[in-house]
């Protein structure tokens, strides 16, 4: 009885890891994501932002 006590404890244990391995590859995943789409939404914004400075720039100076 003791031996399949600790054969399931075992198991539960191994249960455990397994699901909190999987949490952290989703966790790892969903920021590279977040991460990507942030870049990719900076690479929009950054080329907007020197349209419209030098826009305001060449507005000033006339």
């Amino acid at each position: 009885m003791l031996m399949l006590n600790l054969h399931l404890d075992l198991l539960l244990q191994a249960s455990a890891s397994a699901q909190a391995t999987e949490m952290v590859n989703l966790t790892i995943a969903y920021s590279n994501a977040v991460t990507a789409y942030v870049v990719d939404f900076a690479h929009k914004l950054i080329p907007l932002i020197v349209y419209v400075s030098t826009f305001m720039i060449i507005m000033k100076k006339s």
